[in-house]
């Protein structure tokens, strides 16, 4: 488990991204394409600060990505996995006192 990273006074997350671009900027990499996973499963609470919060990982994913092209621009930017097994517990805290979000985006008709 990791602890989300805190936006920046405006919202956004370039402080983090630029952590993320000098980190970048410090490895030897090869010269064929390679790729970036920007952060894991945002659809886990455990994940992201205790909730799941797309629209802040969503702007976590545009900042990073956009400080990793300032450094490469020709680096391969995924966004992270959702894990499709995550339960839905609907902004409430489940069991281990996370919320989750299911990774199905569309609504399901009701059984």
């Amino acid at each position: 488990m990791w602890v989300a990273s805190a936006p920046d006074p405006d919202g956004g997350y370039t402080a983090i991204a630029q952590q993320y671009a000098t980190f970048l900027a410090s490895l030897r990499l090869p010269d064929a394409p390679y790729y970036i996973i920007v952060g894991n499963e945002p659809n886990h609470g455990d994940e992201r600060g205790g909730r799941a919060d797309p629209a802040a990982y969503a702007r976590f994913l545009i900042d990073v990505s956009r400080a990793l092209r300032q450094i490469d621009s020709g680096v391969q930017i995924l966004n992270a996995p959702l894990d499709p097994f995550a339960p839905n517990t609907n902004g409430q805290p489940f069991t281990n006192g996370f919320a989750y979000m299911d990774s199905a985006l569309v609504d399901r008709p009701p059984d």
